[in-house]
């Protein structure tokens, strides 16, 4: 079924609690299943970024720390990882804009390749046509 939800994705985020380590073992599964069902048309995996949500209650819950989820991050083939809060819009439009620029980042490389490999033409026989097509 999650394959339908990732249906053209160019990107992702996947969201845990941060006061729950539960949460945070669940990231493993879902991380896992859209690299296995969705990539980009040069066959990388999409950018993804990982969000620690509840980052505005106290810290004593927080179950995670910055190097806790540097390492995460980097095994797990994220491009980054950012506190957040939707309950108090904490660091939601900027985890956002750094997705959408990696999206972009990605589509212009993928544009650049496409031109460079544009100067290659090939013709292949029409077989209902007495012309050749390209």
């Amino acid at each position: 079924m999650t394959r339908v939800y990732y249906k053209n994705a160019v990107g992702a985020f996947v969201i845990f609690d941060m006061t729950r380590k539960q949460s945070l073992d669940q990231v493993v599964k879902w991380k896992a299943d859209l690299d296995a069902k969705v990539c980009l048309s040069d066959g990388e995996l999409v950018p993804s970024v990982l969000l620690a949500n509840k980052c505005d209650l106290d810290e004593e819950q927080h179950v995670i720390n910055s190097s806790i989820m540097n390492r995460f991050c980097e095994k797990h083939k994220f491009s980054a990882w950012f506190y957040t809060s939707a309950k108090n819009n904490i660091n939601v439009e900027e985890s956002a804009n750094f997705l959408i620029s990696k999206v972009l980042e990605k589509h212009a490389l993928l544009l650049e390749s496409w031109k460079l490999n544009s100067d290659t033409l090939s013709l292949i026989e029409n077989p209902k046509a007495n012309r050749c097509s390209c």
